[in-house]
């Protein structure tokens, strides 16, 4: 009985009518009563209500709404997405272009270019935001005297003073040999360098030779003159002639006289009848600066060849 009073209590008010949203069959449409009433419309009800399975039995079923959701792991800026078309089956991923710039933002007119390459913007740019340039720059500027000499020319220094510039040995990029004999041995400034070296003859006349055999060399294999050690001249025309020290053919001045009888005047004799041995006068300057070779002022230097 006091269940009864409960449930009436639940639906009507106080003045005996029914609560807000209750209805009863008697209030409905004749369709809807006639719907209510049939047969087949309770049996429908009956089989749907037959059909419905507890929460313990569908939480079996159906993984937990956390798994179902939002897979385990992941990283700050990912999201969820689907790994396969099965249901729930999803990972932590980014987005299509999340963390790298998409193309058709950087690229739209598909020239396959990278937007950030140097080539593809215009202006003024400080040096010191692109990287590795300073140093470049200051290694050009160091090593700009030796990639000025072509290959097969000379470089002309006095060595012997502190701080001169004189070709490296260690760039890869070319390499210069000392024209002096000598130097091919172990920490020598021409080893691995040259080879065949050979050095004859004396002072004025020594010729000194070697062959390039540097790897790499356009001059490969062929012979240069050691020219510090034979201190040779360089003449203009006639590349790779040699030539030794000579005189130019010329005249001198011979005057004689008779050594007795009146005056006479040169290459002619006097009035009265000569008689004695006759004299010849050679003008010379004497105390004249000789040695072993014919040469002019000079100042010696080293030289060096570039061979790569």
């Amino acid at each position: 009985m006091n269940g009864t009073i409960d449930a009436l209590k639940d639906v009507r008010r106080d003045d005996g009518a029914l609560k807000n949203g209750i209805v009863t069959v008697d209030s409905l449409s004749p369709a809807v009563k006639a719907i209510l009433g049939s047969t087949t419309y309770l049996s429908t009800v009956a089989l749907n209500i037959a059909a419905i399975v507890t929460v313990a039995e569908l939480a079996e079923d159906i993984p937990p709404l956390a798994t179902r959701v939002l897979p385990t792991g992941g990283s700050a800026g990912q999201v969820p997405i689907k790994a396969s078309s099965a249901e729930g089956d999803s990972a932590w991923g980014y987005l299509p272009g999340g963390g790298d710039m998409l193309i058709s933002v950087y690229d739209p007119q598909s020239i396959e270019a990278d937007a950030f390459a140097r080539q593809n913007h215009t202006g003024t740019q400080a040096i010191s935001t692109i990287a590795g340039l300073q140093d470049a720059l200051a290694d050009l500027i160091a090593n700009a005297p030796w990639f000025a000499c072509g290959v097969g020319s000379l470089y002309e220094v006095d060595d012997t003073k502190t701080g001169a510039a004189i070709p490296p040995t260690n760039d890869a990029r070319f390499r210069f040999v000392k024209l002096t004999a000598g130097l091919t041995g172990s920490g020598g400034y021409n080893q691995g360098c040259l080879a065949s070296e050979s050095v004859s003859g004396s002072a004025p006349l020594v010729v000194a030779t070697a062959s390039i055999a540097l790897t790499g060399s356009p001059m490969l294999g062929q012979t240069i003159n050691l020219i510090n050690t034979e201190r040779r001249f360089l003449r203009a025309g006639t590349p790779g002639a040699t030539e030794n020290d000579q005189l130019q053919d010329h005249n001198h001045r011979v005057e004689a006289a008779i050594a007795s009888g009146s005056a006479t005047t040169t290459l002619s004799r006097g009035n009265a009848e000569n008689t004695g041995v006759p004299f010849l006068g050679i003008s010379q300057t004497f105390g004249a600066r000789v040695g072993t070779e014919t040469r002019p002022k000079n100042i010696g230097v080293s030289y060096y060849m570039r061979i790569k």
